[in-house]
């Protein structure tokens, strides 16, 4: 089913209004993230919050057979609305592994820069990973916004 983000947004904005598919704990505030058939797909994490600063930090994860169709892309655009819209945030940062080619696609897609490394940061089957640490400032969020470079692509 092509997968519309009008609709999404209203799916979300909807769920969001009646508590339903977001759950929030002092540090984390988890969304499903389901097909408009309801089928769930994955998970969205707004964490790392920082109220004083004005940060925030997400996570996604979207099940294989759904991978490479948008659907974490829409998502995290989504999250970054509310983020900076809602919540009022001035900053999201966001980091991955320097061998995480999906994920440095998305962040650069998003318009996320490059911030910095940190060097053998994560141990994983016998070997050290580099962390590649981004950032997107609410200035540069909604000037993407404004020129309409996050339009449906689909």
């Amino acid at each position: 089913m092509p997968f519309c983000l009008l609709n999404w947004l209203r799916f979300v904005k909807a769920k969001l209004e009646k508590d339903v598919g977001a759950k929030e704990d002092d540090r984390i505030i988890r969304f499903a993230i389901e097909t408009l058939d309801g089928d769930y797909l994955g998970g969205l994490f707004l964490h790392s919050r920082d109220e004083k600063n004005g940060k925030f930090s997400f996570g996604v994860v979207v099940d294989s057979s759904y991978r490479r169709h948008g659907y974490a892309e829409d998502a995290v655009r989504i999250l970054l609305r509310y983020g900076f819209w809602e919540r009022r945030y001035q900053k999201c940062d966001s980091s991955c592994a320097h061998t995480n080619d999906a994920s440095i696609r998305l962040h650069r897609k998003l318009g996320f820069q490059e911030e910095g490394r940190r060097r053998r940061q994560w141990f994983y089957n016998g070997e050290y990973y580099d962390e590649l640490l981004f950032g997107l400032t609410r200035e540069e969020f909604d000037l993407q916004e404004k020129e309409g470079k996050w339009g449906p692509h689909r």
